[in-house]
């Protein structure tokens, strides 16, 4: 068990560094800022869509 968490940690540690170099590097918060608004309001019309026809059926019957 000890060595699955430390592998996992180590994967995770591996995915994010990407993530904090363009953080020390200066490029994440503009890319944050302008892409981030978008990307969300995105996600929430989908996720409206989707969730439109579940939302009908607890709250309307």
């Amino acid at each position: 068990m000890d060595v699955l968490v430390q592998l996992l940690q180590l994967l995770m540690l591996l995915l994010m560094l990407p993530l904090h170099l363009m953080a020390l590097l200066g490029f994440w918060k503009p890319l944050c800022k302008s892409y981030f608004p978008y990307l969300m309001a995105a996600l929430a019309d989908k996720t409206n869509h989707r969730m439109e026809s579940k939302k009908q059926e607890l709250f309307i019957r």
